[in-house]
């Protein structure tokens, strides 16, 4: 009878996360409410937090199994209340989000324990759990206080200079879907601007439109400092603080004002003299002469359009000997340029796009690309500089174009009940790819099969959904590394098990290679968590690491042979330190959540700790020593939370730490973008970056970061606090964050 409870268990069991939210504290009632909710674990987590208002979202390991419509209980020692006691699970999708239990706790309270119980009162999930908020120390808290955030916003505006301010209006009415009455946004100063703005949007509205006119107006470092001062809640914006190229109108006039912009106010006037001594199109009798730089931009792209106004601006620029703004202007992606130099080994590779099957002559050459996040979704971007193979150095995804294209992509959620219809199952990330049409004629997809599970023919496939649905195509080739498919147009593609295979092979558990991924993040109360996750190898770091937040990762080598459906332990020394949950089930879980499948906490400040993860029968799959950032080593600390005189005289040696990587994984783009910061800050000279530019990207790397670093703890200072400005992943990749 005890096995077939077990087996129906197991049938009716779920993948399931439990997501906890902390309320403010009421000041009247002295109390807190701890909201937990269980959801299936591919709901994504961004979509339960926005709908949680000033909620504190407190980051644990979540997952765990669960069975639709079977009641659960929740227990917790430091609990005044639970409500309700028990209650059913309803494991829906939305659209709305409520919590399954509150828990009431003491206001003051830092740790609880909390257990979630089947009806047998067996433990389903069980945690230690830090009520203090995410974050480093010296990070703002969240603001809760609406009057708190509307002066923050207030202080944002008061670091804009009058003309400034008037820009930035401006650009508000621009971009504002609900428009202002007549003249009371041209006539209010910066504490009506704000409560004009919240009026219409809300806290939360305002501060993204204030961060989208912030954008438009190139005031990035007033775009971190809002980011970061706790609007829209803790740790630090994971949005990106450079400057992407302009790829629409809107984006391109905002390039051309910052352009005149640069220029001081009697250089402004010689240029709308030059401009209409240069003009073929006759302005209206004084509409140039009095027109401010907005719109005299406006005035130039009415007459000769985007294209024909960069034109003419680099025109005048060299007739006023502006060589530094005509050279910005043309880096600027206005008229979009590559970014990319083309590698001379792969322009060199012929393609034969009339053949069936395209194959490459030479290795693929390996990219670096630009990367975007927005919340934790992470978008990529590269121009292929001419046919050949290019491999994505973060995804290992490999592209064979015909042509020069640009190639955008990112992953996006299965859909896997529409799999499961067709006998599939995920095998790696759903990558959505934009690009011109025809110019991808192969894609290689990576895979985590062993060597020796590749055999089963009809084991793996690609499946292809467009607006038309799925299709299935299979591949030209299986490598042991990647899945190789013709491609017949692009949008998602992705890697699919077959279940029957599955099932028929390896009864569902199945050997993977995998990878073992360290995060380091830190609470309010100086105590720290080392996150441990087991995953399939062909997750993206990067996907992963948009979701750590402030946490630090930390490098170690990672490969490792997992088995899905096994269970597995970790085991730390020294041996005093908690380790939650004592062992845990492997899945190949390729998002949209990726939650820890261990957590460690660090109740001393060790060194090093020695990690090992075991299987059922505790043989070792992965054992390592890691090295840990702390009281002693205070180089992989980032600047900001450290005592500047600190930072500074620790500079060099930290850029010595990071420099084999940053030579192996900094892009062509944001060479050129830090040598544009290093050239503002007087790091390097005209000459000195004119030189570096000339070599290929990792002689260029290699001259940036030892040039520098040569010039002392000041000039690596100022290399360091670029790179974690335009680039906040590699900078916490290299651990210079």
């Amino acid at each position: 009878m005890a096995f077939l409870w077990r087996w129906l268990n197991n049938l009716m069991q779920v993948r399931g996360q439990v997501l906890l939210f902390l309320k403010p504290p009421n000041p009247k009632t002295q109390s807190q409410i701890l909201n937990v909710f269980l959801l299936p674990n591919n709901v994504p987590l961004e979509e339960v937090k926005a709908q949680q208002g000033d909620s504190v979202y407190i980051e644990t390991s979540s997952e765990c199994r669960l069975i639709n419509r079977q009641s659960y209980s929740v227990h917790c020692p430091e609990a005044n209340k639970i409500v309700p006691h028990i209650a059913e699970c309803n494991l829906d999708y939305g659209p709305n989000y409520h919590p399954t239990f509150e828990i009431f706790l003491p206001a003051n309270i830092e740790e609880v324990t909390i257990t979630l119980q089947d009806p047998r009162n067996a433990d389903v999930w069980k945690r230690r759990v830090e009520l203090t908020g995410p974050g480093p120390a010296g990070i703002p808290k969240r603001i809760q206080d609406a009057k708190m955030k509307k002066i923050v916003l207030i202080n944002i505006l008061d670091d804009l200079r009058e003309d400034e301010f008037k820009r930035f209006k401006w650009f508000l009415e621009k971009e504002s879907l609900l428009s202002f009455r007549e003249s009371e946004l041209l006539e209010a100063e910066r504490v009506e601007t704000v409560d004009l703005m919240v009026e219409k949007y809300g806290i939360s509205g305002t501060v993204k439109m204030m961060v989208k006119v912030l954008e438009n107006m190139s005031k990035y470092d007033l775009m971190k400092k809002l980011l970061s001062s706790g609007t829209e809640g803790p740790g630090p914006s994971k949005t990106p603080v450079s400057s992407p190229p302009a790829k629409d109108a809107k984006m391109k006039k905002t390039v051309l004002i910052n352009i005149l912009d640069d220029l001081r106010e009697d250089e402004f006037k010689r240029f709308k003299w030059f401009l209409e001594k240069e003009s073929l199109l006759s302005f209206r009798e004084s509409e140039l002469l009095e027109a401010e730089r907005v719109e005299t931009v406006d005035l130039m792209v009415e007459k000769y359009g985007i294209s024909g106004t960069v034109k003419m601006m680099v025109k005048v620029l060299e007739s006023m000997s502006q060589y530094d703004l005509v050279k910005k202007l043309l880096s600027s992606g206005t008229e979009g340029e590559s970014d990319v130099k083309p590698d001379p080994n792969t322009a060199e590779t012929k393609m034969d796009v009339s053949e069936d099957v395209k194959k490459l002559k030479k290795p693929p050459s390996s990219f670096t690309p630009e990367l975007k996040t927005e919340s934790t979704q992470v978008s990529y971007r590269f121009r292929c500089p001419g046919p050949g193979g290019f491999q994505c150095t973060l995804t290992g995804l490999v592209f064979v174009v015909a042509q020069e294209a640009e190639l955008l992509y990112r992953t996006v959620q299965w859909d896997e009940s529409l799999l499961q219809s067709a006998g599939k199952t995920p095998a790696g990330p759903l990558f959505n790819i934009q690009c011109p049409e025809e110019a991808v004629c192969e894609l290689h997809l990576p895979h985590c099969e062993t060597k020796d599970d590749l055999r089963p023919e009809g084991l793996l496939s690609v499946i292809h959904i467009t607006d038309d649905g799925m299709s299935v195509l299979e591949p030209l080739e299986i490598t042991d590394t990647h899945v190789i498919v013709k491609v017949p147009h692009l949008s998602p593609f992705g890697l699919t098990l077959d279940l029957e295979f599955l099932g028929r092979f390896w009864n569902g558990k199945k050997p993977v290679t995998g990878e073992v991924l360290l995060f380091l993040r830190s609470l309010d109360r100086g105590l720290r968590v080392l996150d441990v996750f087991l995953l399939p190898s062909n997750i993206p770091l990067t996907e992963v690491a948009a979701q750590q937040g402030a946490a630090e990762y930390i490098k170690i080598s990672s490969d490792c042979k997992l088995i899905t459906g096994e269970n597995y332990r970790l085991h730390c020394e020294p041996e005093d330190l908690h380790i939650q949950p004592e062992h845990a089930e492997f899945r190949s879980k390729y998002g949209p959540n990726f939650f820890a499948t261990f957590e460690v906490f660090l109740t001393t400040n060790p060194e090093t700790v020695t990690l090992k993860v075991q299987d059922q029968v505790k043989t070792d799959v992965w054992k390592r020593s890691v090295p840990l950032p702390g009281p002693r080593m205070e180089m992989r600390l980032a600047a900001e939370h450290r005592d500047p005189a600190e930072a500074r005289d620790l500079a060099e040696a930290r850029l010595l730490l990071a420099r084999t990587e940053f030579i192996n994984r900094v892009s062509n783009s944001l060479l050129d973008q830090l040598l544009n910061k290093l050239l503002d800050g007087g790091v390097v000279t005209d000459l000195e970056a004119e030189s570096m530019r000339k070599h290929e990207r990792a002689e260029t790397a290699r001259n940036v970061i030892d040039v520098v670093r040569k010039k002392g703890s000041e000039a690596s200072l100022v290399l360091i606090t670029a790179l974690c400005e335009l680039d906040p992943f590699l900078s916490r990749v290299l651990g210079l964050r």
